[in-house]
């Protein structure tokens, strides 16, 4: 009986060996500077699309995203035909005739819409709570406002969103 207690201590032991020692508080632990992604407000209606087909892909670069904060990739540049940032925000939804979307009704009318680029035409659209609700309370839920996490609403593979003049 003696033994068998032995080998299980240790496998218990190497078990446990297995399991991360950091903690949220470790120095280089950055898990609050990292931004979030919320897709309970995906929206699939034509001209954007389902997840489903660019789901890999699209894990792949919010993977990447994920790595740092939103700020982080606003001042970021991507190496695109006009070279603009990965991030960047609009100053509300775009007017009718400067899109082919339309303002889903779920979505909150006080955000703060924006963009990431994914490789080419494609963007992964959405919104963020503005800088002034960040880090206040919501009334009935009791949680925080958030601005480092992006609300997930399109995904613009052919840059309908916000249409480009063209010259």
């Amino acid at each position: 009986m003696r033994k068998n207690k032995k080998i299980e201590n240790r496998k218990t032991q190497a078990f446990l060996n297995t399991l991360p020692q950091i903690s949220l508080e470790d120095d280089n632990d950055k898990l609050t500077e990292r931004c979030k992604f919320n897709f309970h407000y995906l929206n699939a209606n034509p001209p954007a699309v389902d997840i489903s087909g660019h789901g890999d892909d699209l894990i792949e670069k919010v993977k990447l995203f994920s790595e740092h904060s939103l700020s982080y990739w606003e001042n970021e540049r991507h190496q695109g035909s006009k070279a603009g940032h990965y991030l960047e925000y609009y100053p509300s939804f775009p007017l009718e005739n400067k899109t082919e979307y339309l303002y889903p009704k779920h979505v909150p009318a006080d955000v703060r819409w924006g963009r990431f680029v994914l490789s080419g035409k494609q963007r992964l659209v959405g919104f963020v709570v503005p800088e002034e609700k960040h880090d206040q309370y919501h009334s009935k839920t009791g949680f925080r406002f958030d601005k480092n996490t992006f609300y997930c609403v399109f995904i613009d593979l052919e840059h309908k969103f916000w249409l480009m003049d063209k010259r």
